[in-house]
């Protein structure tokens, strides 16, 4: 199971640090993480990036997300589509990544923390064409960006992937050999930028979004790099709702909408900035089972999704049932009908068209039945961030 708040106060005592359950569980990694790397001076800054809130916000309560009326509903309009105050971006289906300009080329580290020394993970050796890639003008310059693979569909050696989600993933947590082999079979990953933290050793997030954004069109421009791109704006001839539109229309995943005099503030879900799909999604980790009936009798019939809690305590939050034969059994631990150990606290993105009254997903479904969200781990399943609370 993931690790609550008073599992890692006790870590953090046992080391003789001073924590408090006032804390929250971020801090209390911080402190764990600063005591491990004390002496590591090659350590990245520690940077938190930023999330988003979901667009449909507390509206989520007991409406029916199939019901294509909410998109032109009065309260979408008011908050959204007609609010002069929000650009909106192309919603890349990749995974979220930091650039790092260094003197000696690009490091890249990941907003999901190491189990072993809380951390942020680097992934600089998986992508060569970064790495090796200098800039010296532009040493101290850290950019926020979405990796994502052209290709949905690449064969890994042990999956075949059905979505451009899954073959980023993939390619972003293989090994570096297995990284390297997949990316020079299918090509090497793209990098779509979308905001730039600091400048030169200077921290820009305070500075509004428009700022910042004209200072990213200039640092992409002037890296030239052919995988290192600029995220797509909604362009100027066009409405914020019709943009939307021709994004589902190609098939795309969806719409950031961003304040654009607002701060980058990291660490939080922050109200500067959401997010909108055409299903509406959470992520959410395995914490249980429920055993299968009839045919299934066995097997693990459906498999019980949480969230972590701010405090540091674990809520479950539903459960989802849509599994291929193949995968139930896969699941199930044959000596008793149980839930296999390893695919506990296992990340998985759900989409569901409604909650209840006490945040359980109803109509929960697992989006891609191929890959799993290990690019994430339980603590980046926060319940209140995500239900919006």
């Amino acid at each position: 199971m993931p690790r609550t708040k008073t599992y890692l106060i006790n870590e953090a005592k046992t080391h003789g640090l001073s924590v408090n359950a006032e804390m929250t569980t971020a801090q209390i990694m911080d402190r764990l993480r600063d005591h491990y790397h004390s002496d590591n001076p090659g350590l990245l800054p520690q940077i938190e990036v930023m999330k988003a809130k979901d667009a449909a916000g507390a509206k989520c309560i007991n409406f029916d997300f199939s019901r294509d009326d909410f998109y032109n509903s009065e309260y979408m309009r008011r908050a959204f589509w007609d609010n002069s105050n929000l650009i909106a971006e192309l919603k890349e289906n990749g995974v979220n990544y930091k650039m790092h300009l260094v003197d000696t080329g690009i490091r890249v580290d990941s907003s999901r923390r190491s189990e072993a020394h809380y951390a942020f993970s680097e992934k600089t050796d998986n992508f060569q064409h970064f790495k090796n890639f200098t800039h010296p003008k532009l040493s101290g310059t850290v950019l926020n960006a979405e990796f994502r693979h052209h290709l949905a569909v690449i064969d890994t050696g042990t999956v075949i992937t059905a979505s451009t989600l899954a073959s980023s993933v993939a390619i972003c947590n293989s090994g570096v050999e297995t990284s390297h082999q997949l990316q020079a079979t299918y090509g090497p990953i793209d990098a779509h930028c979308f905001d730039v933290l600091f400048y030169k050793n200077i921290d820009v997030r305070v500075q509004p979004r428009w700022h910042r954004r004209k200072l990213l069109e200039s640092i992409v421009d002037d890296l030239n790099h052919e995988n290192i791109l600029l995220s797509r704006e909604c362009p100027p001839h066009m409405s914020k709702l019709g943009f939307f539109e021709w994004i589902l229309e190609h098939g795309l995943e969806g719409v950031m909408f961003k304040d654009n005099n607002g701060a980058y503030e990291s660490g939080k879900r922050s109200r500067l900035i959401w997010k909108l799909k055409k299903v509406f999604t959470v992520d959410a980790f395995i914490s249980g089972f429920i055993p299968g009936e009839q045919s299934n009798t066995g097997l693990v019939g459906s498999v019980c999704v949480s969230m972590m809690t701010k405090d540091g305590n674990i809520r479950e939050v539903g459960a989802f049932s849509n599994l291929t034969d193949e995968e139930r059994r896969d699941l199930t631990n044959h000596q008793d009908g149980s839930l296999k150990k390893d695919y506990y606290d296992r990340v998985v993105e759900i989409r569901f068209f409604e909650i209840s009254k006490n945040y359980r997903m109803a109509h929960a479904r697992r989006t891609d039945k191929t890959e799993w969200r290990n690019d994430k781990n339980p603590h980046d399943c926060i319940f209140e961030e995500q239900m919006q609370l």
